[in-house]
């Protein structure tokens, strides 16, 4: 058998004695140039860091301290993106501009807010209007629900009892704060939210409205097996909606779709005709529940 120690004997291993130096050893005597390089390449890093840091719910303005308005910003910063297609949307590389268009939130609270990180409670991770927009809305992902709702109820125990209940901000905030808790407490209690879908061969994206589910109202909410039946109407429309016109002899085309719910296949189709030949050869009935019906009528108008 082959014996790796038979290689060498301990003859031929030799050792050689530790020396110990004790002369200390002379700094290295850099140019006033190269100092400067180092210093600035130091700080470079160190930037850098600071605008890869992570952050998380330490970083959030103290509710003791911070004003109404900083609160409020961080608030409507934290609200859902926007749902397309049953996800969530996934575009990267956000503008201050484009954030703040997203999630309707007015330039002047984010001054409020930029103010709060520099110069109030001076944060290098948060100190620029880019680092706030970018990592703020990131604490849905990276906080527990459990710390955010502990952070939402604080400032509610502040402002539910606020002497200026009234103020104008106050009543914005504490409504944007009763969305942010329904947000963290499943579906049912999910506040009213508005969907986007986008479909292949349809140029533009449908919104629909839908209110919080109460009363097993399933019909307020969208279905998955809907927006693959849409998908199936706009491409055959796409396809052979000139022939469907054709062997119509220009007549008027009546479409009727029976429990529509939200309205999302019925407004695909309606969508997809307007796109190839307008409204006037089309007429479209869509029908549900009373209680559902008063929904679906936001959709059609």
């Amino acid at each position: 058998m082959f014996d790796p120690l038979d290689l060498y004997t301990f003859d031929e291993i030799q050792t050689e004695p530790l020396q110990l130096s004790l002369v200390k050893n002379k700094p290295t005597q850099l140019s006033p140039g190269r100092q400067l390089d180092e210093t600035s390449a130091n700080e470079d890093i160190h930037q850098s860091d600071d605008d890869d840091a992570i952050i998380d719910n330490l970083d959030l303005p103290s509710v003791r301290y911070a004003s109404p308005e900083v609160i409020l910003c961080i608030l409507i910063l934290l609200r859902p993106d926007r749902q397309v297609n049953f996800n969530r949307e996934t575009k990267k590389c956000k503008s201050v501009l484009e954030i703040c268009i997203s999630h309707g939130l007015e330039p002047d609270l984010l001054k409020n807010l930029l103010n709060w990180y520099t110069e109030e409670w001076p944060n290098k991770r948060l100190n620029s209007m880019e680092k706030i927009c970018s990592k703020i809305p990131l604490l849905r992902f990276m906080v527990s629900k459990e710390l955010l709702l502990g952070y939402y109820t604080t400032v509610l125990k502040k402002y539910n009892k606020n002497d200026n209940s009234n103020d104008e901000t106050i009543q914005q905030l504490l409504k944007e704060l009763s969305s942010r808790i329904s947000e963290n407490c499943g579906r049912t209690a999910q506040p009213s939210i508005i969907r986007y879908f986008e479909l292949k061969n349809l140029n533009n994206a449908i919104p629909l409205y839908e209110p919080s589910l109460t009363a097993d109202n399933l019909g307020w909410k969208t279905w998955g097996s809907s927006l693959i039946l849409s998908q199936l109407l706009v491409d055959y429309l796409h396809t052979v909606g000139v022939h469907i016109t054709a062997s119509c002899n220009q007549k008027k085309i009546k479409v009727l779709e029976l429990g529509s719910g939200t309205g999302l296949v019925g407004l695909s189709w309606a969508s997809k005709w307007k796109e190839l030949y307008g409204t006037d050869k089309m007429e479209i009935f869509v029908t549900d529940l009373p209680e559902i019906v008063t929904n679906l009528k936001k959709m059609f108008h």
